[in-house]
This record gives C-alpha cells, sequence and structure tokens, in this order.
C-alpha cells in the first residue's frame, strides 16, 4: 500500500487543528500577579505583558511538552544513491524535565524522561503488517551537579582532590523498529541500554551538556520476513559494558533555539554471529518561530547515521537518514 501525494499534508492539517481546537478550550492560565512569575527551565521569564496588558509566552521549555508532529524523511543508500522518495512521517511523545535542588549541599540533580515516543513513516508498506515503527517505550538521564566537584581519597588524613565533571546514569527500555526488508530483518527490539556519563560541561542548566560515558545493552532482533511460511528466526545481541556513548546539547535562555548531536560505538556479541563494532550517530536543530494560543510551533532538521556489521547484506550496513519537520509542543509546565 502507497499513500497519495496529498494525503500527509491533509492529515498533519487535521491532526494540528485538532490540536489547536484542544488548546482552546483549555483552562487559562494563571494571571500575572496570582503567584511566583513562571520562568523557564534556565531562570528566563517565560512571560511578558505588553502595553495594554495582554499577556504572552516568550519562554519555552523544549524537554517538558506532548509533542504532536510530522515531516518528511529519505534515506540514503551505502554507494550514495538515494535509497527511495522522500516519505511522510508523523510522531508523538510526552516529554518531562525537572531540577532536584539541595541548596544546603549546593547540589542538584537534572532530571529528564522521555515517554512513548513513536515515529511512523507513512508510504510503502512492503510485506510488513503496520508502517515503518520507531517507538521507545521509555528513555530517561539522571545527571548529578555540584558546585564544587571533589573525589575523596580515604586515607589517614583524608584528602580531597578536585573533580571536574558532574556524573549521571541514562536508560533506554522498549525500543521497537520495524525496519526494511533489505536488511533481511523485520524487526528490532533494544530491550534496555544503560550508560554511566562524566558530564564536563558542568552546567547547572538543563537542556545543556557534554557528556560521555560507558554501558552495557541487550537487543533482540527478528530476523526473516512478515509474509515468510517460516517462523521469524531470533538473534540475541549483547554489550557487556563496552558501548561508548557521547553528546552535546546547548539550548538558548528561552528555549526558542535547541541544537544537539549525539553517538555512541562500541562492541557487541551476537549469538549468530559472534563479535563485531556497531555505531550511530546523529545531530539535530530546532527553532520555535511560531506559537499558537502560547504553545510553541517548531520547525526541525535532523541527520541521523548507523552502521550495522551483523546483517547479511554489506550494502545494507550503512544507513544515512535526513528528516526535516515541524513540531507542536504542548506545554507541561507554566
Amino acid at each position: 500500500m502507497r499513500t497519495s501525494a496529498g494525503a500527509f499534508p491533509r492529515a498533519m492539517t487535521a491532526l494540528l487543528g485538532a490540536a489547536g481546537a484542544l488548546l482552546a478550550s483549555a483552562p487559562a492560565v494563571a494571571q500575572e500577579g496570582s503567584g511566583t512569575a513562571a520562568t523557564t527551565t534556565s531562570g528566563e521569564a517565560a512571560w511578558t505583558t505588553d502595553a495594554e496588558g495582554r499577556r504572552f509566552r516568550v519562554g519555552f521549555d523544549p524537554g517538558s511538552r506532548w509533542l504532536l508532529g510530522g515531516g518528511y524523511a529519505t534515506g540514503l543508500a551505502a554507494d550514495g544513491g538515494w535509497a527511495g522518495p522522500a516519505a511522510g512521517m508523523a510522531e508523538t511523545g510526552l516529554q518531562y524535565r525537572h531540577v532536584v535542588e539541595d541548596l544546603e549541599e549546593e547540589t542538584a540533580w537534572k532530571l529528564s524522561h522521555e515517554f512513548l515516543a513513536v515515529r511512523a513513516w507513512l508510504g510503502d508498506l512492503g510485506t510488513a503488517p503496520v508502517p515503518r515503527l520507531d517507538a521507545t517505550l521509555y528513555r530517561s538521564a539522571y545527571l548529578r551537579w555540584q558546585r564544587q566537584g571533589f573525589l575523596t581519597l580515604p586515607t589517614t588524613t583524608p584528602q580531597r582532590v578536585p573533580f571536574p565533571f558532574n556524573i549521571g546514569l541514562d536508560v533506554a527500555a522498549g525500543r521497537f523498529e520495524t525496519v526494511p526488508e533489505e536488511t533481511g530483518l523485520a524487526a528490532r527490539l533494544e530491550i534496555l541500554h544503560a550508560h554511566f556519563l562524566l558530564d564536563a560541561w558542568r552546567s547547572r542548566v538543563p537542556g545543556r551538556f557534554a557528556q560521555f560515558g560507558l554501558g552495557f545493552g541487550y537487543d533482540l532482533w527478528l530476523a526473516g520476513r512478515f509474509d515468510a511460511d517460516e517462523p521469524l528466526g531470533t538473534e540475541h545481541l549483547v554489550s557487556p559494558g563496552a558501548d561508548f556513548v557521547a553528546g552535546v546539547r546547548t539550548e538558548t535562555r528561552d528555549g526558542r533555539h535547541a541544537v544537539e548531536a549525539h553517538g555512541s560505538c562500541g562492541g557487541w556479541w551476537s549469538n549468530v554471529r559472534g563479535w563485531g563494532l556497531r555505531a550511530q550517530a546523529a545531530a539535530s536543530y530546532e527553532l520555535v518561530w511560531l506559537a499558537i494560543n502560547d504553545q510553541p510551533l517548531s520547525a526541525y532538521v535532523e541527520a541521523a547515521y548507523r552502521y550495522e556489521p551483523f546483517l547479511d547484506d554489506a550494502g545494507a550496513a550503512h544507513e544515512f537518514r535526513a528528516t526535516a519537520g515541524l513540531r507542536l509542543g504542548i506545554t507541561l509546565s507554566e
């Protein structure tokens, strides 16, 4: 089945219209003077008032929102030719982040969570019973900031040594991804990935980090085709603490601009093929350019790469993807 050229724009128009109606019917936020002034997570004032007393949202939190979006994505084959025409893509997800502070100890935990993040590509389904999906049940990051980081040496006379990093942990659980038939797989399931992190930026502000770390992962691959007479095969992949990750992100104080790049590379063991080196990387830029009933509408571009050495077809081992689209973020914070 292939969607018509106009189906995706009509679907997105209906989606944004429904979201606009939802926002219009939502209860009004507290007026100025009814409590503490609202700010973004970076401390920037989230609202301003004009000469006529009307309030406008001028600060946004791209890490706390119910996301509704769509765009177009295309892949690039390993030989440099386009793998196919651009396909429509829809996405949704729930993101939330906050800071837990201990003023007396001068420490803070920067916590971020993402629930039910789903992307669906609308196009030729091939033999798959569902559109191409990339869905993650839960993803989170926990970073501990301290004004003066240090290590303690438990000698007879304890020694304190400066430590120039924040420490933290990231966890991703339940990622399900259907893949093109050329890979020889029907789907990939990332059961659990977790990494211990060091953050060299040491910023207290959420959304700003320069981190790296090591961790482990367990994946399950479903090999074969959905329409084949034979049952799907299973392949287990494990990284026993050898998966290296790195990432950097920055946002403007008002939340209107966000830039991020991240990647991973590490040794994985397959119960079918033995050891191999897997890698992936992505970079993105997002800009809030409009607000609908004080809810941000953003445009974004993204480029991603993945290397999978365990695939039967060496030509399918390299996957490139470029994506551009719009996102409506229904704000979860004041």
